[in-house]
């Protein structure tokens, strides 16, 4: 039988090994706008891939350019850190069968952008009051 003392003692341990900050970080509300040649971007994804070992955070373009970013839920943000960003923005292709001639999506803005190697897009995510402009040219 375990006494009284030893349990509260293997207790403790345990709470102290998992650690006093109260959890893993928490991703913080991230919204901003995408414009593209001074105008808002009407749609696409845009990707925030962090820096340091970590998830990434998306968002949903909107028709006005803006967006709000998720990482683990709809809408709850990304986690604080520095990150590449993507943005990827294609045109309808509905009613087109992909051949030669038509490849099966048109990106809207310049090819850089779909990749967080090249875009040269980098933006800071700090603990509070996240509002990012992006601008294409």
């Amino acid at each position: 039988m375990i006494r009284r003392t030893t349990l509260i003692a293997i207790i403790g341990l345990c709470l102290s090994a998992a650690g006093c900050g109260g959890g893993p970080p928490r991703p913080v509300l991230v919204r901003g706008q995408v414009n593209y040649q001074g105008r808002p971007l009407g749609g696409g994804t845009v990707t925030f891939i962090p820096a340091e070992p970590g998830p990434p955070a998306t968002g949903q373009i909107l028709p006005d350019g803006q967006f709000a970013l998720s990482t683990f839920r709809p809408g709850d943000g990304a986690l604080p850190g520095r990150y590449s960003v993507m943005i990827i923005a294609v045109g309808d292709t509905a009613g087109r069968l992909p051949d030669e001639a038509n490849p099966p999506a048109a990106l809207l803005i310049p090819r850089k952008y779909a990749s967080h190697r090249t875009s040269d897009l980098t933006a800071n995510v700090d603990n509070a009051n996240n509002v990012i402009h992006i601008e294409l040219k």
